[in-house]
């Protein structure tokens, strides 16, 4: 189906974007949100949807088309990390691919609308994205724990530089929307925990979408992360006074 109405979840990297698509594709009306447009899963979407000698434009078509709910509504997640890339597929002889977002993205996503999701303490988001790099653990949605490739090790500076890159990122993207005159329904992680349902509802009225009698929040399966090991890094990493000193 090709998609009447189209959303990006514009985001950084364990800001709570797992959670908010598994809610939005859940209500049945809101697309299948997902992290379409990441190079690492780009074969395994192609071989699920069946493309074979494709060129960029039909990964993004068929992404369009295979997950667009009968509603007409396609979501998927946006990351600015590399939305330059998003642009240089589509478009090989781009010489600035971030100056051409603007432009591109709503000629190539119809009625587009903007989510924007941001998380309070970047530290912690920090923290949440240098343990999945490491235990390559990335969400976790059945009732066994994941398999970690490794054990997590403490690393301030690398937890320094991560949340560094978050600011830089999420301020890369709040000068977008400015810059375009944009305003997008904003969302923040640690109040979406908190008014879950209440948040979905929102968005739908913001995509003008008529909700279900049934939000579906009872097929939520994703885990929550963050444990014992990741409130003692925070303490050390406040200790180190953010000087991200390795230990």
């Amino acid at each position: 189906m090709t998609p009447n109405t189209c959303y990006l979840v514009c985001c950084t990297a364990r800001s709570g974007s797992t959670l908010l698509c598994e809610g939005l594709w859940n209500t049945g009306v809101a697309g299948q949100p997902a992290e379409y447009f990441w190079q690492d899963d780009e074969q395994r979407w192609a071989t699920t949807w069946g493309l074979i000698d494709y060129d960029y434009a039909d990964f993004v078509r068929a992404a369009m088309e295979q997950t667009a709910t009968p509603n007409g509504v396609f979501g998927a997640k946006m990351a600015w990390g590399y939305a330059g890339d998003f642009v240089q597929k589509l478009q090989p002889d781009s010489r600035d691919p971030l100056a051409e977002l603007p432009s591109l993205l709503p000629k190539t996503f119809p009625n587009l609308r903007y989510i924007w999701l941001r998380r309070r303490d970047t530290v912690r988001q920090a923290i949440s994205h240098w343990k999945a790099m490491q235990t390559g653990a990335w969400n976790w949605m059945t009732e066994d724990k994941p398999t970690l490739v490794q054990e997590p090790h403490y690393d301030g500076e690398a937890i320094a530089y991560l949340a560094r890159q978050i600011d830089d990122h999420n301020l890369a993207w709040r000068s977008y929307f400015t810059e375009n005159g944009i305003e997008p329904f904003e969302v923040v992680y640690e109040e979406l925990v908190n008014r879950y349902e209440e948040t979905l509802g929102d968005i739908l009225d913001f995509l003008e979408i008529a909700p279900p009698a049934d939000l579906g929040t009872s097929k939520r399966r994703l885990k929550r992360q963050a444990d014992a090991q990741s409130d003692e890094w925070v303490r050390r990493y406040q200790e180190d006074d953010g000087a991200g000193a390795s230990r």
